[in-house]
């Protein structure tokens, strides 16, 4: 059955952000493809997923931190985007969750209006003129997003894996920044070793000699939820892991999980609140090229 909009969006979103506006547009008449509702026990997700998006009018996307983060929203989003502009038809309807920035955005989506999703009766409003419903009868305007739900419990099983996936994210932006550097400037090279899995070296040599090292790794005097970092050659022993220059330790807000950054090297402008890898990478990648600039 077709239906007027397919909701893409990360599963960590579903209870607090999904379920409620699912909820509401049904409620006014506006039928939604929804993962839950229509992926069954024993059905091909990705199969369901295209016929969804295949069979929907427009395609909403709840936009957050954490599905900007991940690789298979990002797939899904792109293929959208690619099938609107081999069309030539507006598939794409973008919702903004949080204090996302522009920049953040994929290239494709900055020049888009976007409705933020705490203007939650807009959000109805809007997709009623665009598909053409009444929008002069709120089947319950009166209760739309007014009341309250409580906030999902976030357990330890929750923030142990949200540290492991930042913490991997880091070494791939590591992995990633020491081969652009190489290609960046032909008197580098690099090395990258792991240590264990939850503990990587990385170092810098400039005409064959050693310029900079540092050691991340998960876990130590911040707990096993933190991430620290260390540089310099008094910092360096591989062994003790109680000396350090810097540390990701994590939080949680309204938004849901973050690292937050000790700001320990005052000279550079780094993000107070680190929601994905790219940023958790980005901070600590920094400090380590530092030396470059100078």
């Amino acid at each position: 059955m077709n239906k007027d909009i397919f909701i893409s969006h990360a599963s960590e979103d579903k209870e607090a952000i999904v379920e409620p506006l699912v909820q509401i547009l049904e409620q006014n008449d506006i039928s939604c493809w929804y993962d839950k509702h229509e992926i069954g026990w024993g059905d091909s997700i990705a199969g369901k997923i295209n016929e969804g998006l295949d069979t929907s009018k427009y395609v909403v996307f709840i936009l957050s931190h954490i599905f900007l983060a991940k690789e298979w929203t990002k797939i899904e989003l792109d293929s959208t985007l690619s099938m609107q502009i081999s069309s030539g038809e507006k598939k794409v309807l973008p919702i903004i969750v949080g204090d996302i920035k522009l920049s953040e955005l994929p290239p494709l989506l900055r020049d888009k209006k976007y409705i933020e999703w705490s203007h939650q009766q807009e959000i109805v409003d809007a997709l009623k003129t665009i598909l053409g419903k009444d929008i002069s009868n709120p089947t319950t305007r009166e209760n739309t997003f007014s009341i309250p739900m409580p906030k999902k419990r976030i357990t330890q099983l929750d923030k142990d894996r949200f540290s492991k996936e930042i913490y991997q994210g880091i070494i791939k932006y590591f992995e990633d920044g020491l081969k652009q550097l190489k290609k960046h400037d032909t008197t580098i090279e690099t090395d990258m070793t792991k240590v264990n899995e939850l503990k990587f070296v990385a170092t810098i040599y400039i005409d064959g000699e050693k310029e900079n090292q540092c050691k991340i790794w998960m876990g130590g005097v911040f707990g096993s939820s933190g991430i620290s970092y260390a540089t310099g050659n008094s910092y360096m022993d591989i062994s003790n892991d109680n000396s350090f220059n810097d540390w990701l330790t994590l939080e949680e807000d309204e938004e849901g999980l973050y690292m937050k950054g000790s700001a320990m090297n005052v000279m550079l402008n780094q993000k107070e609140k680190l929601r994905n890898e790219r940023d958790a990478g980005e901070y600590f990648w920094k400090s380590f090229i530092q030396f470059l600039e100078r």
